[in-house]
C-alpha cells in the first residue's frame, strides 16, 4: 500500500485513510475522495496562489490532475512538463483534468495554441471538467488545434466529472462529486 502524505499550495492535506492493498483512500478537508493507487503533488509553493495535484489510478488506467487558483501559461507548462517526463503515465491511460477551481483570465488563445502544439504525455484520451464558460472556451480550442496538430490523442470538454470519467471509459468513483 503506497505511504503518502501530500501538501498542496493551498494548504490542503491529503492523508491515507482506508483502503485494501491495492486502494487506498484519500481524505482532503474531511471529504473522501476517489479512490488512487498513487498520488504525485508536482508542487509545494506557498507563495504562489495556483495548485495542482496529480494522481495516477494504476487500476482504471486514468490520471487525475486538478489545477485551482489562477494559471498562466508557465504553470500550464510547468504541469505537462512533469506529466510528460512521468514514466507511469502510460500508452492507453486516460487524463482528467479538473479546472473547476481554475481561473483562466491570464490564458490567451495563442498560449492555448502553443500548449496544444506541444508534445504531451502518453495519455490517450483527455478529459477536462469545468463550470466556467471561458475555461470551457479554451479547452474547446484547445481540442480543436489538437485536432488540427493531428495529435495522437482525443479530447473532450465536460461540466461533471461522471460525464468525462464515463467517456474516458473508467467507472466512477464512488461518492458523489
Amino acid at each position: 500500500m503506497p505511504q503518502v502524505i501530500a501538501l498542496v499550495a493551498t494548504g490542503a492535506i491529503l492523508i491515507p485513510t482506508t483502503g485494501r492493498e491495492d486502494t487506498v483512500h484519500y481524505t482532503r478537508h474531511g471529504r473522501l475522495d476517489h479512490p488512487l493507487t498513487a498520488v504525485a503533488i508536482q508542487r509545494v509553493c506557498p507563495e504562489q496562489v495556483m495548485a495542482y495535484s496529480c494522481a495516477i489510478d494504476h487500476l482504471r488506467r486514468v490520471v487525475y490532475v486538478r489545477m485551482s487558483g489562477p494559471l498562466t501559461l508557465t504553470e500550464i507548462q510547468q504541469v505537462t512538463e512533469s506529466l510528460t517526463a512521468n514514466p507511469e503515465v502510460q500508452s492507453g491511460f486516460g487524463e482528467l483534468i479538473d479546472l473547476r477551481e481554475a481561473t483562466t483570465d491570464a490564458i490567451s488563445s495563442d498560449d492555448v495554441r502553443r500548449i496544444a502544439a506541444a508534445t504531451l504525455d502518453a495519455a490517450e484520451r483527455r478529459a477536462f471538467v469545468t463550470t466556467d464558460m471561458l475555461t470551457y472556451g479554451l479547452a474547446r480550442m484547445f481540442e480543436i488545434y489538437r485536432a488540427l496538430n493531428r495529435k495522437p490523442d482525443t479530447v473532450a470538454v465536460f461540466h461533471n466529472l461522471n460525464d468525462a470519467e464515463k467517456w474516458l471509459g473508467v467507472t466512477p468513483a464512488t461518492g458523489s462529486r
